[in-house]
């Protein structure tokens, strides 16, 4: 008989037991030693944009003579360096010297024209319109001899700038006319940049200056920024180019022509909570995420409960769950769920 009730003890202390378990689960201050919680705010959602694009210059420069003459010098090639003001190109000066020289001679002809007359009015022997005639054609004579200097100048082609050159047009030899260029060039400071299309939805999420990364392959990544957002689509893919600039690269790190791809983070309008994997119960049937809640204010409602939000994104460490705007911040109970999960009702 004793030993039948030391047996039904056991049962009612086993029984008790398990009550006040179940109700130290159910009130989380209880057992705050087997889980934690952690608060997480509503923020808009961050995307990743990854395009791939052309590795091209920024801006080229086409230089060509200003005066008519054949080629005799030309100091550079496709691909060579050159510095601010090294000589590139030049054009046989011997017709233009020889012109400036003869315009010079007419100028002062002209200035000795005008001192003669002024003696003869001196001595009653000729009029001021005659001066005044000699005066004009002075100035046309210095006209004539500054055009002959310039064209003079215009036989050289000087670097404006640090740069290399892109293209060669012309030969040695050849003859040089204004309209024709002889090379192009570009600058080796700030001046490669990187195009890639974005849709109309993504442009609305991109800033002048925003921050990307390139990938240039075996070059290794690089810095980069967007410096321009056209304001039309193109016509043919109705994607809009936008262009990022790189920064603190030589041409030694790339290969203008080549791929690179560009990878910037672009904020959207849309809210979120960003809810950790681990704190994940679950994805019902109808495709919703299930979150175990610790409810600050125990007196209005149960201390844990489930709740059911859509899923905007998912990444490796990450749930996106929709949020409104002006949601409050939730409390989510992150480690130690799984002990509380046989104590409530699964949401559907």
């Amino acid at each position: 008989m004793l030993l039948f009730n030391n047996k039904f003890l056991l049962k009612i202390k086993q029984s008790l037991y398990l009550t006040l378990l179940s109700f130290a689960c159910l009130h989380l201050p209880l057992m705050a030693a087997d889980f934690s919680v952690i608060e997480i705010t509503a923020e808009p959602l961050i995307e990743t944009l990854s395009r791939t694009g052309k590795v091209k210059f920024k801006r080229t420069l086409d230089l060509s003579f200003k005066s008519n003459g054949y080629l005799e010098k030309l100091k550079v090639d496709e691909g060579d360096y050159f510095v601010k003001g090294q000589l590139l190109a030049q054009l046989d000066e011997t017709e233009l010297i020889a012109e400036k020289n003869s315009s010079y001679a007419r100028l002062l002809q002209a200035k000795r024209e005008v001192e003669r007359i002024k003696t003869l009015i001196n001595n009653k022997l000729s009029s001021q319109q005659a001066l005044d005639d000699a005066q004009t054609l002075v100035q046309i004579r210095r006209a004539n001899f500054e055009l002959a200097e310039y064209k003079l100048a215009k036989t050289k082609i000087i670097a404006p700038y640090d740069g290399v050159v892109v293209n060669r047009y012309v030969s040695l030899g050849e003859l040089q006319t204004p309209n024709k260029n002889t090379i192009k060039i570009a600058a080796l400071v700030n001046n490669v940049v990187v195009n890639i299309g974005v849709t109309a939805d993504e442009i609305h999420h991109i800033d002048l200056q925003q921050q990307a990364i390139v990938n240039l392959g075996r070059f290794g990544k690089a810095s980069a920024f967007v410096s321009k957002i056209p304001a039309r689509a193109d016509p043919m893919s109705h994607l809009f180019n936008v262009e990022f600039l790189l920064s603190d690269v030589t041409l030694d790190d790339i290969s203008i022509g080549g791929l690179a791809e560009v990878t910037a983070q672009i904020t959207t309008q849309i809210l979120v909570y960003k809810l950790p994997l681990k704190a994940l119960n679950g994805v019902n049937k109808s495709g919703k995420a299930i979150v175990m809640i610790f409810n600050k204010d125990t007196t209005t409602s149960a201390p844990v409960t489930h709740k059911l939000f859509d899923i905007e994104k998912v990444s490796n460490q990450y749930v996106f769950l929709s949020a409104e705007q002006g949601a409050t911040p939730l409390r989510v109970i992150d480690e130690g769920w799984q002990k509380l999960q046989h104590k409530l009702h699964q949401p559907n």
